[in-house]
């Protein structure tokens, strides 16, 4: 393969250089210093590492060398200097053979000396350069260079012009299939779709889909298949290269919510559903607003049949907790300078109040069957509050100060239905592991879920009074855990891949686990896992980059998950 290298880029177009080297084959001296000889014909050599270009032109560049070389002289221990005038009767022609195109092109000419002992060797290098135009498809291209005293010499090169790659590749699901599509590419006349069920798609591996349209929909695929691909053009039976690869995953469908992108990635949600599968989300953003930095919370709802997102309040910290009631009665807690705050949406009318003046991070939200009210949050210690009895009771969990983890969640509540509190925690202090607490018995008692870091959690609480929870260990693995009726905690893990962040757990009516969570791998994932048929089974939603997720089961057993994405809001389902 002859090598080609990137040269510099034009209007719209790359121009590629094509290292073309033109010399004699020797340069022999006369006998008795009277002069140089040349070799019958001069030697052209192109070399390239790819043959096929995306550019209108290729820019070839060479030399030519010992040209009417002047005679060797001897010298004492040092070279003579190489001076003018220099021979200039080197001449470097260029056609290409498939258009009939020609030119010659300007050179510049420098002189060199080298000493092998006292005897010195002079000789002089022609530099060119120039520019070939060419067509779409294979263009041989000629070469030649021509002198006073040999024959030319002369050399050709096949480089085929290609289409561009594609750009703007979007690859979206829907129920048993995956529509992809992609920007138009001037001069081609079709298209040709590769596609994989595993990461890095070729052409020599790839399944191929000749002649595709935009937007391509390729039917007939199972749910929760990955499917990922990449798009070539093509012009008069010539393919250019790939596009860019990107996936989806069949039965997922996602969309952006329209909530104002923040002024930094940091980022909290909640996401819950109502008795006819309506879907209701916080948000909380980290935004600049007038001269300071604040966490702006947002209410965004699909109930009306189409997504809406009402700005609810300014905050100091970013918490984002939702659930809605029997009734219908959204629920939101969160932290303000004011401490732990609840605040309620009936039907369109928003109104919050204190919980705990002394709150500081990390709430939880939770309802029972009552709709009462149950809140945990960090204060100098664990706290967790109700408005079961009608105002709010304040009760200390657990008395060591564990401090905020921010950016992760470290603490969160379950509620049975007869109001039977479960809560998970971490602290911050790398031994402190896993924690659990209830109050089943009228009083708290303890247990541990793990030790070490915890790196994030999720707890939620099955209808038969069992805890589950979810985590990131301290060797950056997602478990999930469930509480035996023995007290004892049976830990496994649900993904080996390195480094989950933020992982969300929701349970069916059956007792299945269902969890979101966030990947760094492949450039960010957004993955959702669950052992509803017995093992964990993990599929690939979305490509994002490093997101807060939390998902919700409805009741007929619809994932809905509520995550970020380069800073935009995003939501995605299978139902």
């Amino acid at each position: 393969m002859r090598p080609i290298r990137t040269l510099l880029r034009g209007a719209g177009y790359w121009l590629l250089a094509v290292l073309a080297s033109v010399m004699l084959v020797a340069c022999v001296e006369n006998s008795g210093g009277g002069g140089g000889s040349a070799p019958d014909q001069y030697s052209v050599f192109i070399e390239a590492t790819s043959s096929a270009v995306t550019s209108t032109h290729v820019d070839l560049r060479g030399s030519a060398s010992c040209d009417a070389c002047p005679p060797a002289e001897f010298a004492f221990g040092f070279c003579p200097t190489v001076q003018g005038p220099f021979q200039t009767s080197i001449d470097v022609l260029w056609r290409n053979l498939t258009t009939g195109q020609s030119g010659s092109t300007f050179h510049g000419i420098s002189g060199h000396c080298s000493c092998l002992f006292s005897y010195c060797f002079v000789s002089y290098s022609h530099g060119w350069t120039t520019t070939v135009p060419l067509v779409m498809g294979p263009n041989v291209i000629e070469v030649a260079a021509l002198g006073p005293s040999s024959e030319p010499g002369i050399d050709t090169i096949t480089i085929t012009r290609t289409p561009v790659a594609p750009e703007g590749a979007d690859a979206q699901a829907g129920d048993g299939k995956i529509e992809l599509s992609w920007d138009p590419v001037d001069d081609a006349t079709s298209y040709d779709v590769y596609w994989s069920e595993t990461f890095g798609v070729s052409t020599a591996t790839a399944n191929q889909v000749l002649g595709a349209v935009s937007p391509f929909e390729h039917a007939g695929l199972a749910d929760d298949t990955t499917i990922y691909y990449a798009v070539a053009a093509v012009s008069g039976g010539t393919e250019g290269p790939l596009s860019a690869t990107v996936w989806a995953t069949a039965g997922w469908s996602t969309e952006v919510l329209p909530v104002t992108a923040g002024s930094w990635a940091y980022a909290d949600t909640s996401i819950a559903t109502d008795a006819l599968d309506r879907v209701h989300v916080h948000v909380s953003r980290r935004e600049s607003i007038d001269m300071s930095v604040q966490q702006q919370n947002y209410y965004v709802t699909n109930s009306a049949g189409a997504w809406v997102s009402i700005p609810v309040a300014l905050t100091t910290e970013m918490n984002a907790e939702v659930a809605v009631d029997s009734a219908g009665v959204v629920h939101f807690s969160f932290m303000d300078r004011d401490g732990a705050i609840h605040a309620l949406d009936s039907f369109g009318s928003w109104s919050s109040e204190a919980v705990d003046a002394l709150g500081v991070c990390d709430s939880s939200l939770a309802l029972d069957a009552s709709d009462k009210v149950h809140v945990a949050y960090r204060a100098s210690e664990i706290r967790y509050a109700s408005n079961a009895s009608g105002a709010w009771v304040i009760d200390v969990v657990d008395a060591a100060n564990l401090g905020c983890q921010w950016g992760l969640r470290a603490l969160s509540l379950g509620v049975e239905g007869n109001g039977t509190a479960h809560l998970a925690y971490a602290g911050a202090a790398p031994d402190y592991g896993l924690q659990y607490a209830t109050n089943r018995s009228g009083a708290w008692s303890y247990s541990a879920i793990a030790a070490g870091q915890i790196g994030g959690l999720s707890l939620a609480v099955d209808a038969n009074g069992t805890a589950h929870a979810v985590f990131v260990d301290d060797e950056q693995r997602i478990h999930h855990a469930r509480r035996e009726s023995s007290g004892a905690w049976t830990v496994e893990l649900i993904d080996d891949t390195y480094s989950p962040y933020t992982p969300s757990l929701a349970l069916d009516a059956a007792g299945n686990a269902h969890v979101s969570y966030f990947v760094s791998s492949y450039g960010g994932e957004l993955r959702y896992a669950t052992h509803s048929d017995g093992a964990w089974r993990v599929v690939r939603v979305d490509a994002a980059e490093y997101s807060d997720t939390a998902l919700a089961v409805d009741l007929h057993d619809g994932i809905h998950i509520s995550y970020f994405d380069d800073g935009r809001a995003k939501y995605a389902t299978r139902k």
